[in-house]
């Protein structure tokens, strides 16, 4: 089972969710960034935000301080022009317990409360995602 902070549906459409998160922690970095050939290998490098994923992934991977490596959790979030990924439970009530970056990504807590979830299949080119934004606005 993936990880995931929990969530109440306050709101569920056709092809989105409002939904509210509890407290979390994630690890954060910009969104806009280049890939690194010394960073984990992409199927597609060079879709929008390839960077960002690269960087987080690395560090889940265990591109760390203490080389350790963590479980995918969900949802990835997009915003303010940064990409998050979500840590694991066990960092949630202190970040003091996960392991400091060796790159340029920050863990801290998540901004909980209301987010606007969209699912869909395929890729989230940068075309997609302004479509989807628009259509959740």
């Amino acid at each position: 089972k993936i990880g995931t902070p929990s969530f109440e549906i306050v709101e569920d459409g056709k092809d989105f969710q409002v939904r509210k998160y509890d407290d979390f922690a994630v690890v954060r970095t910009a969104r806009q960034q280049a890939v690194s050939d010394e960073g984990v290998k992409l199927g597609e490098p060079k879709m929008s935000g390839a960077g960002a994923f690269q960087a987080l992934a690395g560090y889940i991977f265990g591109k760390n301080k203490r080389e350790e490596k963590m479980a995918m959790t969900t949802p990835v979030f997009t915003r303010a022009g940064q990409m998050e990924f979500v840590l694991p439970e066990a960092y949630w009530k202190d970040l003091g317990k996960a392991p400091a970056p060796v790159s340029n990504v920050e863990v801290t807590y998540g901004e909980g409360g209301l987010v606007a979830a969209s699912y869909y299949g395929g890729y989230a080119t940068k075309d997609e995602v302004a479509r989807r934004s628009a259509e959740l606005v």
